[in-house]
């Protein structure tokens, strides 16, 4: 269970990079549409990793936890 993660990730990697080298044009259009859930993965993953930082670090300094000054110069 704990190899799922990095299964996926080396399948997709495998399978993007086979993709950019195959010349025909289904292949290529697959690749493309890969590439723009990528892009959609991307913004999410940025967004939500955003509101996380903010919302610990935040908390950190709203109760004066140690290291809290620190958590001022992340914000």
């Amino acid at each position: 269970m704990r190899r799922g993660p990095l299964l996926v990730t080396f399948l997709s990697g495998t399978a993007i990079a086979a993709l950019f080298f195959i010349p025909h044009h289904t292949a290529q259009a697959v690749n493309s549409m890969l590439l723009e859930w990528t892009l959609v993965v991307y913004a999410f993953a940025l967004i939500l990793g955003s509101l996380s930082l903010w919302n610990s670090h935040a908390r950190k300094v709203k109760n004066r936890a140690e290291g809290w000054a620190y958590s001022i110069v992340t914000l």
